[in-house]
């Protein structure tokens, strides 16, 4: 529609009451439905309305995308963590493994004859 009348579809969005609400009562369940598995997609989603709508949705935007920077930061700690344990893990794997690997050693026969 905008594009074939986008003087009477700017008209429309400003003044139709009806419309503004449903579109707040939209924005705000999308917004409402972000969880750290749909961050990006909610807030894309946001920023399509925004731009096609006219909304003001800076403030929700700027909540979303902070929440997103943290959940990025927690996985990073996440991994980090993760990665340490590994490590640990093997350390302690090759230290058993050389404890195993010394006390066979001491089975061996040598020929000292």
């Amino acid at each position: 529609m905008e594009e074939f009348f986008p003087e009477e579809y700017k008209e429309f969005i400003r003044s139709n009451e009806q419309f503004r609400t449903t579109l707040d009562e939209v924005l705000q369940i999308e917004y409402d439905s972000a969880d750290r598995n749909n961050f990006e997609e909610v807030i894309h989603a946001l920023e399509e309305m925004e731009q096609n709508f006219g909304l003001d949705v800076s403030y929700k935007l700027g909540n979303l995308t902070e929440k997103l920077e943290e959940l990025k930061i927690e996985q990073e700690q996440e991994y980090e963590l993760n990665q340490d344990y590994y490590k640990e893990q093997m350390y302690e794997r090759r230290f058993e493994e050389r404890e195993i690997d010394q006390m066979f050693e001491s089975f061996k026969y040598t020929d000292e004859e």
